[in-house]
């Protein structure tokens, strides 16, 4: 093999691992495994300026990307402040069901059937079976 092909062998591969760093598939790349890995020293890998430029930048992307990542105790924060907002918007929800009971405990009080209505208009089955069952609710609170 001529010297030629030989350099454009290893720096098509230097380059190719220098692209799996980027794209996370290698987890570190430093010049000495970028060395071993494409079996030539460490000195000439640096005398080929692409290489070094490209092995640089990758690394302060590494770096970059590797800072602007979330901590864990961050993420944890952001869990707790989700669990929050979450049962404030179920509590919402509570809220508003027990409103649309009310509201149809009335129409059965002007003879109209709540159940009808709510099944009619609600286009999530699981919503009209909700208010269905809060209607019943109230109906046997009523009752009793």
């Amino acid at each position: 093999m001529k010297i030629k092909q030989r350099r454009q062998l290893w720096r098509s591969r230097a380059l190719y691992l220098i692209d799996q760093f980027e794209r996370g598939v290698i987890s570190d790349l430093s010049a000495k495994s970028l060395a071993e890995m494409t079996s030539v020293s460490r000195s000439t890998l640096w005398r080929d300026a692409e290489i070094t430029r490209r092995l640089a930048e990758a690394k302060a992307q590494g770096e970059r990307a590797r800072k602007d990542r979330p901590r864990r105790s961050c993420s944890m924060d952001r869990v707790r402040a989700l669990e929050a907002q979450l049962a404030s918007v179920q509590a919402d929800n509570d809220r508003l069901i027990d409103a649309l009971a009310k509201l149809y405990l009335k129409f059965y009080q002007s003879s109209l059937d709540p159940t009808t209505v709510s099944a009619s208009s609600c286009q999530d089955a699981s919503l009209a079976d909700r208010l269905t069952a809060s209607i019943r609710e109230v109906m046997v609170g009523r009752d009793n």
